[in-house]
């Protein structure tokens, strides 16, 4: 084999082998990304501390939250209730914190409870604010992929809960 051949391959080589792993590497991040959620329409006039609210999702489903008690209080636990309709689930997760300040990690795995209904124990921090917006999203991790619902509701701090 020639020197120049001998070259050339080398190079071939090398081209096809960089190529190969910047495309691995792609895959591998693509991978690990988190899958598109598919946001349901959620009705405006839904408070969770009145009622139970309803998500409804363009491909078919519904899922409905509801919190009890009501009003939703701070510093007692709570019980976060999410009933799939026209939906199948592997898991299903609420994650909590406020569109006005950072509430830190709060996220929750909710445990299955008979067909299509996923039920959790959670307690709201008190804030340095007496009247506080939270958003509650819910992920339901589907055979299809994930789909999710935000909700909003208010705490009010009580004169009790204050130290």
């Amino acid at each position: 084999m020639s020197p120049g051949l001998r070259r050339r391959l080398f190079i071939t080589g090398a081209v096809i082998a960089v190529a190969a792993s910047g495309y691995a590497g792609f895959r591998l991040w693509q991978w690990q990304q988190p899958p598109q959620i598919v946001h349901g329409a959620v009705a405006r006039d839904c408070d969770l501390n009145r009622t139970p609210c309803e998500a409804s999702f363009p491909g078919g489903g519904r899922l409905r939250v509801s919190v009890t008690p009501r009003p939703i209080p701070l510093i007692t636990p709570v019980t976060v209730e999410v009933q799939l309709i026209g939906l199948r689930a592997d898991s299903v997760q609420i994650d909590l914190n406020s569109p006005d300040m950072n509430m830190g990690y709060n996220r929750h795995v909710l445990v299955p409870r008979s067909d299509g209904v996923f039920v959790g124990r959670t307690v709201l921090p008190v804030c340095v604010r007496d009247r506080m917006t939270w958003q509650l999203q819910a992920t339901v991790r589907t055979p299809s992929g994930p789909v999710g619902a935000t909700f909003e509701f208010e705490t009010v701090v009580s004169k009790g809960q204050r130290g």
